[in-house]
């Protein structure tokens, strides 16, 4: 993904009666002298939980390197598992995400460095809802889209 700008879609399943969330990036690979780690960050919020935040830190084998690293980047966040009647209360709720990617190198005797990659849902949409027509609405089970509101 250009410019570290994720894939992200929510899906929900009927037969479950559950919603998934996923912020992919695919395989990243990063070069930079001394590299560090890179950490990737999804805050996901919704009117009903609030902000909830997920992360995960990718490091190489042996830390600080200058060769090109490939990682598989993707978070997910996941929520009504084995709740009965959860689901509902999402239903036309609003929701809203920002990612960072951030990678940290230097060192052995140079500063630091910390790029950092911002993606913010409002660039696509300030009125997410998880309703049928929500632009990042994945139909994974057609057979349930029709158990969501219209937007």
């Amino acid at each position: 993904m250009s410019n570290f700008i994720p894939d992200c879609f929510w899906t929900y399943n009927c037969g479950a009666r559950d919603y998934d969330f996923f912020a992919t990036w695919g395989n990243l690979t990063v070069q930079r002298n001394n590299f560090q780690y890179m950490r990737i960050t999804l805050y996901y919020w919704n009117e009903i939980d609030g902000w909830k935040t997920k992360s995960e830190t990718f490091i190489p084998t042996n830390p600080p390197t200058s060769d090109p690293l490939t990682f598989f980047a993707q978070l997910s966040l996941s929520w009504c598992k084995g709740i009965q009647n959860c689901y509902q209360a999402y239903l036309g709720k609003s929701y809203k995400f920002n990612t960072l990617v951030e990678i940290i190198y230097g060192g052995n005797g140079q500063q630091l460095v910390i790029d950092e990659y911002f993606y913010d849902s409002n660039s696509v949409s300030t009125n997410l809802k998880y309703c049928k027509t929500d632009p990042f609405y994945d139909e994974t089970h057609p057979s349930c889209t029709n158990e969501l509101p219209n937007c």
